[in-house]
């Protein structure tokens, strides 16, 4: 049962009754919402000319992946914290992938916000087709770059406990999810089969 089919069938019940437009809405915005994984958080398809920029600025919070994916001819992918129009000069990124087939940026969530981003048209093609996706990381690495040296052992150790009473808060949110989610879908299914 995959979640297209059930996409599909949400769309049939919400067409078809009123009865199941709450079942809709609450599958919609609360199961929908709490599911595990990554999640595209905004997706972008334009094009850009050969030898040309297009800028985008990002102010999204937390782990997140830039994926550019080049529909027709070839786009480059270039980040900077600091500078407001990245290029491809070295000293004009951070970060940056160029290759001729997907490209993909991790940022961590200690890099600075606001992220500039620079989608570069190759000049080998007069256009570039592209689509780049904004994919927020649910799974939290560990950043051990994100501390400063000169924090000091008391900020450390409240940062610590802070950080654990999350982490006690997220075990039982994932814990009562975990619980939640098969229960919740087992009686979608039958409620989906049944009309």
């Amino acid at each position: 049962f995959d979640s297209l089919h059930l996409e599909t069938k949400l769309c049939q019940i919400m067409k078809s009754s009123s009865d199941g437009l709450p079942l809709a809405i609450f599958f919609i915005f609360f199961v929908g919402n709490h599911c595990e994984g990554d999640y595209v958080a905004k997706s972008i398809t334009d094009e850009v000319g050969e030898g040309n920029y297009t800028y985008f600025t990002l102010n999204h919070p937390g782990r997140l992946d830039l994926v550019l994916s080049s529909v027709e001819g070839d786009a480059d992918l270039y980040v900077s914290s600091e500078l407001d129009h990245p290029t491809y000069m070295f000293e004009e990124h951070s970060l940056s992938s160029a290759t001729c087939g997907e490209d993909v940026i991790e940022l961590t969530t200690s890099m600075r916000r606001p992220i500039h981003i620079a989608v570069y048209g190759h000049p080998r093609y007069q256009r570039s087709v592209y689509t780049l996706d904004v994919v927020v990381v649910e799974i939290i690495d560990q950043d051990y770059f994100a501390e400063s040296d000169e924090a000091s052992s008391d900020n450390r150790r409240s940062r610590k406990a802070v950080k654990e009473e999350a982490e006690d808060s997220e075990s039982f949110e994932t814990s009562f999810l975990s619980v939640l989610w098969p229960i919740l879908r087992g009686i979608l299914e039958i409620l989906i089969d049944v009309l």
